[in-house]
């Protein structure tokens, strides 16, 4: 149900963006036709975005931090609104078929992507209103629609999440809000440089991904922080329940769950003895 209904508002938002430059006015950057080889350039880097990732586990669910609003920001000062979400869905979908991930999880994915990104654009658009793309006006309003699209994405995360796995959406907010933050800001960073060299010295480009780099790395940091402290949770639950006493078949599936949850594992079986507990991944 979740994933119909987000899928459903991402068709609306597809609509939406198909009259948005008749409603507003359009960054002076973007060229008209769209040049081929600019299409393919932000297929490929929409593709390379999806490969580029950093998982991060939330109870039996994972997320996935990628550069996707280094694309979408980049791409809007650059592209007119449908031709950049339709190609950079086909870029993220191609990953997703190549890398064999469940279907329903790639058209949440897709559908939450063009929902934020929609956010994204016409947050740009409406407050831009045609100032110069590094004036100070221009700037400012990028990262507040960098922020639109952490919002929403995070919002539609916490909702996928709780879904999936039960995990509170008040706590993975509460945990995640402050990454949500730096990614937007770093993501305009990123993306205002790369315009930048782009316009003036093409060449200099390939040096924009030390930034990227750098965002990379923080992901990394946020991943093995919100696994560690995953485990501490569960190790205390795992001490909870070997120390309060009961009969051994309230007591070990208890204990068993909270150790399956500290390895990670994706399930377990208890021996009918109550001599082992096997897990598997």
């Amino acid at each position: 149900l979740v994933v119909s209904s987000v899928a459903g508002i991402a068709v609306l938002c597809l609509a939406v963006l198909a009259v948005l430059p008749g409603v507003v006015t359009l960054p002076a950057d973007i060229e008209q036709p769209v040049p081929w080889w600019l299409l393919a350039l932000f297929f490929a880097l929409a593709a390379l975005s999806e490969v580029i990732y950093v998982p991060v586990r939330h109870a039996d669910s994972w997320e996935e931090l990628a550069f996707v609003e280094v694309v979408m920001i980049w791409g809007l000062l650059v592209l007119p609104p449908l031709p950049l979400m339709v190609t950079t869905l086909l870029g993220f979908a191609l990953v997703a078929a190549l890398l064999r991930r469940p279907l329903v999880k790639s058209v949440f994915n897709l559908a939450s992507y063009t929902v934020a990104s929609t956010g994204l654009m016409i947050t740009y658009y409406v407050l831009d209103a045609g100032a110069g793309t590094f004036s100070a006006r221009s700037m400012t309003v990028l990262v507040i629609a960098a922020l639109v699209f952490a919002f929403v994405n995070l919002l539609l995360l916490s909702v996928i999440l709780y879904a999936a796995g039960d995990v509170p959406p008040r706590e993975f907010l509460a945990e995640q809000w402050w990454l949500s933050v730096g990614m937007a800001v770093g993501s305009v960073g990123v993306s205002m440089m790369a315009l930048s060299i782009w316009q003036n010295t093409p060449v200099l480009v390939p040096l924009t991904a030390l930034p990227a780099v750098a965002l990379w790395y923080a992901y990394r940091a946020s991943a093995s922080h919100a696994e560690a402290r995953e485990r501490s949770r569960w190790l205390v639950e795992l001490g909870q329940a070997v120390a309060t006493p009961g009969v051994p078949d309230e007591v070990i599936p208890r204990a068993a769950e909270a150790l399956r949850r500290v390895y990670g594992a994706d399930e377990y079986t208890v021996d009918p003895s109550h001599t082992s507990v096997i897990f598997g991944i």
